[in-house]
């Protein structure tokens, strides 16, 4: 019993981490995207560069 609730909090954890992350990700994606459109006028070049260095 305690070893199954241990192993279900675990996977909670697991879980909630990966989905975070996974927002966080979203987030900054989409700030990207607004940084990129509003904030510089070669917008292309400034993605390609984000995009070269995140890969």
């Amino acid at each position: 019993m305690y070893k199954d609730k241990k192993k279900r909090k675990y996977t909670n954890r697991t879980y909630h981490l990966m989905y975070s992350s996974h927002f966080m990700f979203y987030v900054f994606y989409v700030l990207c995207i607004v940084v990129g459109n509003y904030g510089t006028k070669n917008k292309s070049a400034w993605f390609q560069t984000w995009y070269n260095s995140k890969s």
